[in-house]
């Protein structure tokens, strides 16, 4: 069956991750090229499944992970797992449940985890002092970067992360735009 030359099994069809659309034409570039990397068309199809809703139930992220765990290529899916704990989408309590499930994929997704829980923090509101902290104290680059962009960081912050940012670049990023009086001033306009 077509289905399994490609690396997909009953299960993607049933749980309704795999779109038929897109499999018709995975299956044609598969057909005109022969590409055997069978991993990019369900990675395709994961990130497919994640960009086309604005909504999930729960049934359905369990049926995605359940994929992604099962799945040949377990780096393939362990990045697809990330890509949806990263959906906007995700409700507070869906991303809780897939936060708890992450630990099925192993130890590797701790800091992953962290990471995208900082960053719908830092997308939900203000940078708080203790955001900043718990930013800070992972030492993602990612992070720092979208730190450094930030209208509501003070200049202590600015500071702290000149000390103690990520890599050279934002730390020497940082320590310009603390120097820097324009910044401030511009801040401190209504």
């Amino acid at each position: 069956m077509e289905l399994h030359k490609l690396g997909y099994h009953d299960k993607w069809l049933e749980y309704q991750i795999l779109d038929p659309e897109l499999f018709k034409r995975q299956w044609q570039v598969y057909e005109e090229t022969g590409d055997s990397n069978t991993e990019h068309y369900r990675y395709a199809a994961f990130l497919h499944w994640i960009t086309t809703r604005v909504a999930a139930p729960d049934e359905a992220l369990n049926h995605f992970v359940d994929l992604t765990l099962n799945d040949p290529d377990s780096m393939m899916g362990g990045s697809a797992f990330i890509q949806l704990l990263s959906a906007p989408w995700l409700t507070d309590a869906q991303f809780d449940l897939l936060s708890r499930r992450s630990q099925e994929f192993g130890n590797w997704t701790t800091d992953k985890v962290e990471r995208v829980a900082l960053m719908r923090r830092l997308r939900a509101g203000g940078l708080t002092p203790s955001l900043f902290r718990d930013c800070l104290q992972l030492q993602d680059s990612g992070l720092h970067e979208i730190l450094l962009e930030r209208s509501d960081m003070d200049r202590d912050m600015m500071k702290q992360l000149a000390d103690q940012g990520a890599n050279k670049r934002i730390r020497n990023l940082a320590k310009q735009y603390s120097a820097s009086k324009k910044r401030w001033v511009d801040a401190a306009q209504p």
